[in-house]
């Protein structure tokens, strides 16, 4: 459960591997820490949430964040933009996660809001 604090040694103990194995392992398959990963999937459903009509803390707080201000200050430091920047009602928002050397959240839009012709 993506919500859930999990540690690495906690992963990896059910599949009988070591925390820095596991941590390894994962890296070379998929190109991104267990951390990142686990980061970006909290992000997901947050962001899912929000898009059902949850409030920002409803949605941080299923989604294993802290608080709201927890999920705003990481979402912040990991795409240089406000959550609800790219939160717009009349625009929905796909979030994807591709493995590969450029593993990342690779949203199906801008994610800043174009600017506005004066």
């Amino acid at each position: 459960e993506v919500s859930e604090n999990l540690s690495l040694q906690a992963l990896a103990h059910p599949v009988g591997l070591s925390a820095s194995r596991l941590q390894h392992l994962f890296l070379a398959e998929l190109g991104v820490p267990v951390r990142r990963l686990r980061l970006w999937l909290r992000f997901r459903r947050a962001l899912e949430q929000v898009g059902r009509g949850a409030s920002f803390t409803e949605a941080a707080l299923e989604a294993g964040f802290a608080s709201s201000s927890h999920f705003s200050h990481a979402f912040r430091s990991m795409f240089g933009v406000a959550a609800r920047s790219v939160l717009a009602p009349q625009r929905p928002l796909t979030v994807e996660w591709r493995p590969g050397p450029s593993a990342g959240i690779e949203p199906t839009r801008p994610l800043a809001r174009p600017s506005r012709p004066s």
